[in-house]
This record gives C-alpha cells, sequence and structure tokens, in this order.
C-alpha cells in the first residue's frame, strides 16, 4: 500500500526542523571551541633542595648552600603574546609566572658560636621573582626578575632551627654573625636551544635524545657572573620542552596542551655548568659591609647536574611530573678545602582552567 505523499506544509516544517537542528549542533560545536580556545593552560612546581646524606646517597654535609624552598606559578596569558607582538619579537610560545623562593647559606662548623672568619659566613635569602618566556623555533628566551631581602628577615635563621630541632640534628648556633639585612635584586636572562638527536636502541625501544646548550647573565646585588652550559637528555617520548625545572632554573612553559601526548614519558638527564664571577654576596658579604663577614671569592666555577624526570599525563590536558637530581659544585671560594653538592627535587603539576 503507497503513502500518500506528505503536504507542502509538513515538508516545509521538516525542513525548517532539520535546518534548526543542524544550526544548534553547529552552535553547540562552536561553542565547545570557544570554551577550548579559552581555557588557559597553568602549572604549579614545589621545588626542594638539600645538602643531607638522606638525599645524597654519595656523603652528607651540612654546609654552605644547604637548603632551597620554593614554590612557582606558571601561565600563558595572552598580553604575553602581544608584548612579544609590541616588540617585533616573533614567538611560537610565550609564558609568564611567580615564584617565591628562600635559600640558606651556613659555614662548615655550625656548632661554633663564633663562626670561623675563613669560611662561608651564615646568610639566608627571601626573595619572589617574576618571569617571561618566549619559544621561537628552537630556542627559549627567558627573563626573570627577583626581589627580596638578604639577612635576618629571610627567616632562615628560625627555619632552619626549627628543622634542626624536629630532626633531632646539630644546633647551628652562629647565626648572630649572619649578613645584615640587604634589599635584593636581582635580574637573570637565559637562552637555550634544542637539537635533537638520532634515536637510539635499547632493548628493542627506541630512545629519542637532545642536546641543550644555553647561556645566562647575572646583574644585581646578589649575583654578577656570566656562564655557559651543556646539557642533554636521552629517554621515552621526550616532552615538548627544554629540561626539567629547578628552583632558580624554570623551565620551560611555552608549549600548548597535546591531548595526544603518550600517557607516560622519562628520561635521564644531565648538564654541565661554567660561570664566571663578578660579585657573590653569600662569599663576599653584605654592599654595605659595616663591617661584613665574608671570605675570597673564587672567579671560575664549574657544576654538573645527573638525575632523572618522570611525567604521567592526565586526562587530555594535564600532566604530573617528578624529577630528582644530584648537584656537584666545585669551591666557590679560596679558603673552601673541599667541593659542595646537593639534592634537587621537584613536583609539578600543569593544568587548564
Amino acid at each position: 500500500m503507497r503513502h500518500a505523499p506528505h503536504p507542502p506544509f509538513f515538508r516545509h516544517v521538516a525542513t525548517a526542523l532539520s535546518l534548526w537542528l543542524a544550526s544548534t549542533a553547529g552552535t553547540a560545536a562552536r561553542a565547545d571551541a570557544i570554551v577550548a580556545a579559552d581555557a588557559r593552560p597553568a602549572r604549579v612546581t614545589v621545588f626542594w633542595e638539600n645538602d643531607g646524606g638522606y638525599y645524597k646517597p654519595n656523603h652528607g654535609t651540612d654546609r654552605h648552600y644547604t637548603n632551597g624552598t620554593g614554590i612557582a606559578v606558571s601561565l600563558q596569558p595572552r598580553w604575553v603574546d602581544d608584548l612579544a607582538a609590541g616588540l617585533g619579537l616573533p614567538a611560537d610560545g610565550t609564558a609568564a609566572g611567580l615564584a617565591l623562593t628562600q635559600q640558606i647559606f651556613t659555614p662548615d662548623d655550625i656548632e661554633e658560636r663564633v663562626p670561623d672568619p675563613d669560611d662561608r659566613p651564615y646568610a639566608g635569602y627571601l626573595f619572589v621573582s617574576g618571569f617571561l618566556q618566549r619559544q621561537t623555533g628552537n630556542h627559549l628566551d627567558h627573563l626573570r626578575l627577583d626581589l627580596g631581602v638578604v639577612g635576618p628577615s629571610s627567616l632562615a635563621e628560625p627555619i632552619q632551627e626549627w628543622v634542626h630541632d624536629f630532626t633531632n640534628a646539630d644546633d647551628p648556633t652562629g647565626w648572630d654573625a649572619q649578613l645584615g639585612d640587604e634589599f635584593a635584586a636581582q635580574l637573570t636572562y637565559r637562552r637555550r636551544y634544542r637539537y635533537d638527536l638520532p634515536d637510539l636502541t635499547l632493548f628493542n625501544r627506541n630512545l629519542a635524545s637532545q642536546l641543550i646548550p644555553y647561556g645566562e647573565l647575572r646583574l644585581g646585588s646578589v649575583y654578577r657572573s656570566v656562564g655557559l652550559g651543556l646539557g642533554a637528555r636521552i629517554g621515552v617520548n621526550l616532552p615538548d620542552d627544554f629540561g626539567p625545572s629547578h628552583l632558580t632554573d624554570l623551565g620551560a612553559f611555552t608549549a600548548p596542551p597535546d591531548p595526544d601526548a603518550p600517557r607516560w614519558s622519562g628520561y635521564l638527564y644531565g648538564r654541565a655548568l661554567g660561570r664566571y664571577h663578578e660579585w657573590n654576596t653569600f662569599i663576599e658579604g653584605s654592599n654595605r659591609r659595616d663591617p661584613s663577614p665574608s671570605v675570597s671569592l673564587v672567579p671560575f666555577t664549574g657544576e654538573v647536574q645527573a638525575g632523572l624526570a618522570i611525567a604521567r599525563r592526565l586526562g587530555d590536558t594535564g600532566r604530573f611530573e617528578f624529577n630528582y637530581s644530584q648537584v656537584f659544585m666545585t669551591e666557590s671560594f679560596r679558603e673552601q678545602d673541599a667541593a659542595d653538592s646537593y639534592a634537587s627535587f621537584a613536583l609539578t603539576l600543569r593544568f587548564t582552567f
């Protein structure tokens, strides 16, 4: 039995309904796209550096650069894109952020109430930082401004005393001789390059590898130095950055979220850094001497760092990363009789909002 054709009125209604549904679906898709476009990535990183034997299997010390803690928040705000464009600087990605950091320095023997005048003086450093990043092709520019205080207002003395009391460690008794309060301002510029190397095969698995040379310039009341370094890493599913973050050397945050990124990544990394120092206030003393404890600066120093980083993707845009390393430093003042080292930890969570 054949059905009679629909009257023109019903055909018009069906056509209008189809167009409305298609339009609604398109609008929803556009709305989803707008929401996705408006979502901005963020990264929070917590840092801890310490020279204790629990964290450094090679040997334990409690001297010189003995502890550092910090937290950093990195973002990709549109105003940094606009700033780069306004300055005529091409950019494939930009980032900005803030950090809060504390560092503690002590002599070798912390049980002496009157510190050895030939050893590094007690000092604390508390500062806030603002930084900008710009990636173009295979290189990254990082500009950072630190503002803070060196001296008792850094709270280094009560924090170290509390930690040592909590852990039943030796009491630091010489903090009365620490560097006095002094406003600190510091500007740091770093440029990094990243070069992909041929993949390697190990246990039937391809491993990616990269070289990451870089240079830095530090100017201010705390440090005045220039440095050149070379980093390298090898692993599985290397992330789209320029190496892991560290307390005073925050890693790149210029890459957009990648929902297709592998779930896991991991790599081993290392770096070597040489610096020429014109000034280091934690060795040469306060800028306003009255008088100030100090020792003799070694102008050329070196650092070697080795560690590992492991990351896991969370959902489409989230990421959690852990990295651990050890840093070995040459003597930084002439009276020093042995090199220093410390362990570095970082926990990073990346998300969008």
